[in-house]
């Protein structure tokens, strides 16, 4: 009890010839109590009223993040490319002086184009599912969920029987594999790292890069100052060849010619856009492998011309050098790749043990 406090001072009941404080209330934090009074005692009472006012903030949940998705099976790719056809404008390469200009100008046309003709949905993110939500289960619920669509939509008292049934059968599935599921982990849990991996996979905590880094004597607080810390770390961890690479030197007295001028012709990129896969990855620019090849017809000569371009000119749009990176663990200990990785990194707010 050495680390509460009690917040009420006065006496909260009264006797005839005396007085005592009967009523308590104690914290831990003093400094959440903006005021504590005693008022006297309601109808019908002997005790006091104690009015205390707290001053608190209660954690949100973090928000359910949204995002928008192409329904590209109702994609009216016709539209597109007689939209892209009339819409790009026919440029000469040798006009072309700014690369990042000509590719954002044609992505603005691409994606706004596709836009129009291909509808889109908003999503949310999916909730985390609990680990005893097996196959039964969740087929069970899906029953449930269609029949109660069915029921509201014809009203009868049939398909409302109907539901009521499928609902408890989903609910009587639903305890039978918790119970099971826990009476199996009982058994599998021998040790606090077999707990916390549990723990960890029932809630929506998820890890987060402390506020403050430090590598040596420098520490980095902004968003920008710790991914270069990060940064410098990795690549700290790949060495250069002790004895360098020489190139060879060539034998024989017969003469190279030179290197032509490269360049790509419209027959190369339809075909290279034709053989796209579809579901490859989008970039952070958001266009999409099946965009590219379902619109291969109205956009191989304006992406000939801004490749030519950025050979002539040696340089490619700033848009291709970003990408998305997920690191995905193969093998070993992920603990110990992690920590392998990060050694030099440290959280001054965290203490070792």
């Amino acid at each position: 009890m050495d680390d509460v406090r009690a917040a009420v001072a006065s006496a909260t009941r009264m006797y005839a010839n005396t007085s005592t404080l009967l009523d308590h209330v104690y914290v831990s934090e003093p400094s959440m109590v903006n005021s504590c009074k005693v008022h006297p005692p309601l109808q019908g009472s002997d005790h006091n009223s104690v009015l205390v006012n707290f001053s608190f903030e209660i954690p949100r949940s973090p928000p359910v993040t949204t995002r928008r998705v192409w329904l590209h099976k109702r994609a009216d790719f016709e539209a597109i490319n007689d939209d892209l056809s009339t819409a790009l404008p026919v440029v000469d390469e040798l006009t072309i002086s700014d690369i990042d200009g000509a590719w954002n100008e044609f992505q603005h046309l691409f994606l706004s184009t596709l836009k129009r003709h291909i509808p889109q949905r908003s999503m949310s993110g999916k909730k985390k599912q609990v680990p005893w939500l097996t196959a039964l289960v969740l087929w069970r619920i899906y029953k449930r969920n269609a029949a109660r669509k069915i029921a509201k939509r014809k009203d009868t008292p049939s398909l409302w029987q109907r539901f009521r049934c499928l609902h408890n059968k989903a609910v009587e599935a639903m305890r039978a594999a918790k119970r099971a599921f826990f009476k199996l982990l009982s058994s599998k849990i021998s040790t606090t790292k077999d707990f916390w991996r549990f723990y960890h996979s029932i809630t929506s905590v998820q890890q987060q890069i402390p506020s403050i880094l430090s590598r040596g004597v420098t520490t980095a607080t902004s968003a920008f100052d710790q991914a270069t810390m990060l940064n410098d770390q990795f690549a700290s961890t790949f060495f250069a060849r002790d004895t360098p690479l020489e190139v060879p030197a060539r034998s024989g007295g017969e003469s190279c010619a030179s290197l032509e001028v490269i360049r790509c012709s419209e027959d190369k990129v339809y075909y290279a856009l034709c053989a796209i896969r579809p579901q490859v990855a989008p970039c952070p620019d958001g266009i999409m492998g099946w965009m590219l090849r379902g619109a291969s017809l109205s956009i191989y000569s304006s992406l000939t011309t801004i490749f030519n371009a950025s050979l002539r000119l040696g340089r490619v749009p700033s848009a291709w050098k970003n990408s998305n990176v997920t690191p995905i663990f193969k093998s070993g200990d992920a603990g110990l790749a992690y920590l392998a990785s990060l050694s030099g990194i440290q959280n001054p707010g965290a203490s070792s043990s």
